[in-house]
């Protein structure tokens, strides 16, 4: 949808965005009572309720991905629908045996709450994914238009965080709604985000979860925007990597049980490495549907190091489509790593515990808000969670795309603002607001394959 012209954004309206997008926990020594999955209550309240309403199995399509190329489209595979797209986006694939934050999905989501829920419409009702009960959950007995919607239980995220809150969850919208279009695109139902949600089932889910911020819905498309031809990644033996695996790889990066932070394998990456990120978020940037219009207040800076063919350096990333296809060509150097110094540590000074060692991975990419520039498609009271899905949505392509790389990519909320303010020459209204950390793993650890073992949920039971 175009951006209106004749909206100027008044002062006030930007002053309060930039405010919100500024949103700092509120308790700075984040104590989490709830860290481990089976102390989190919000969750298992919701598991709980949903138990005595029919409900049918999740059937995640892995099986059908394991013979599908990353990132080519898929044609439609047998058996599979709306529902198995959204079970295969949704529901947990592998869990770390030694890691706090053991559950993983295609996305990734803070301290692993996942607060980001999300609905299938068949034409008849509709049906809440309650990965809890591995199971799909009637909600609403109402005729609606086919279409996968997303919405958000704010209160499963941390008290501590406060205000960040509606910021984590808007940003893990764009991540979700990435990852259900990217997923649908590989099982050949390809859909794209086609407004806000506008479906009754979040208002059952709020009488169970507390408060709750509708997202957006997506709806099936014929086709998607093609952008240069398909960057296919390598597996062993030199074989094209499948949807399946290119899933399996996605990770923010592992620390051994039992300590904090994260740090990456020091030395260089081909430059293969770089151009798989850049020819991912192209993509992304190319098929953003509804959040199209966001795309103009979203920066992209890129801090660099050790990438073979290309100096150490702080970069603009261009997110149009046609620059960003042109892969590290069309990037463009603004300064030393040296400007960054400080900025590129988690919480030094609140949290030292926290800190990670980003100086040492090959890329950190930062994702920054034009403020004036997000309230002018549709206004203040739309900015806030348009701009942070759109840099969410970014966000997952640019996983994915490491991931095809083998390479991990964790998302970052908190760093020092007023640093890679600084670096990146930000104006008042310009506001970094997420980075993405990617380098080589220095660490494994354990994990449980959860893909292609499924229990069986039957009704009401």
């Amino acid at each position: 949808m175009p951006s209106n012209p004749t909206h100027q954004p008044d002062r006030q309206a930007v002053q309060q965005l930039v405010r919100q997008l500024s949103a700092q926990p509120e308790d700075p020594s984040r104590y989490d009572p709830q860290a481990r999955p089976y102390r989190q209550r919000v969750r298992l309240r919701l598991a709980e309720t949903c138990r005595s309403l029919p409900r049918r199995p999740l059937r995640p399509a892995w099986e059908q991905l394991t013979a599908r190329p990353w990132p080519a489209s898929g044609p439609a595979a047998a058996g599979v629908g709306l529902a198995e797209v959204a079970a295969t986006a949704a529901a947990p694939l592998r869990h770390e045996v030694a890691n706090p934050y053991a559950e993983h999905r295609l996305y990734p989501s803070p301290r692993s709450k996942f607060p980001v829920r999300v609905a299938v419409s068949d034409g008849s009702g509709q049906q809440l994914v309650v990965p809890e009960l591995d199971a799909l959950v009637e909600v609403g007995g109402q005729s609606h238009p086919v279409a996968v919607e997303t919405a958000s239980a704010l209160a499963a995220l941390p008290a501590f965080y406060g205000g960040l809150r509606p910021v984590l969850a808007g940003l893990e919208t764009g991540h979700v709604l990435a990852a259900l279009a990217d997923t649908g695109r590989a099982l050949g139902h390809p859909l794209t985000v086609a407004g806000p949600a506008t479906g009754n089932w979040t208002d059952r889910l709020g009488e169970w979860t507390g408060p709750v911020v509708p997202g957006f819905r997506l709806t099936p498309v014929d086709s998607e925007r093609s952008v240069g031809s398909p960057e296919q990644a390598a597996g062993h033996g030199g074989r094209p990597l499948s949807w399946a695996e290119v899933g399996w790889l996605r990770n923010s990066g592992r620390a051994p049980g039992g300590f904090y932070g994260f740090t990456a394998r020091h030395g260089s990456i081909p430059e293969d490495g770089l151009t798989a990120v850049l020819a991912a978020a192209a993509r992304g940037a190319a098929n953003a549907g509804y959040l199209d219009q966001w795309l103009p207040a979203v920066r992209a800076y890129c801090a660099v190091r050790a990438v073979a063919g290309l100096p150490d350096g702080l970069y603009e990333a261009p997110l149009e489509p046609s620059q960003t296809a042109a892969g590290p060509a069309g990037m463009r150097r603004i300064g030393d790593l040296a400007a960054l110094r400080g900025g590129l540590v988690v919480d030094s000074a609140p949290a030292p515990g926290l800190a990670y060692d980003l100086a040492g991975c090959n890329m950190v990419w930062i994702m920054a808000v034009d403020a004036a520039r997000a309230v002018r498609p549709l206004g203040p009271e739309q900015a806030l969670p348009g701009v942070l899905a759109t840099v969410g949505w970014l966000a997952q392509q640019l996983c994915m795309g490491a991931a095809s790389a083998r390479l991990f990519a964790r998302p970052l909320r908190s760093f020092n603002a007023a640093t890679i303010a600084a670096a990146i020459g930000a104006h008042d209204a310009l506001v970094p607001v997420y980075q993405v950390a990617c380098g080589r793993n220095r660490f494994t650890e354990p994990a449980i394959d959860l893909r292609f073992h499924r229990t069986e949920a039957t009704g009401g039971q």
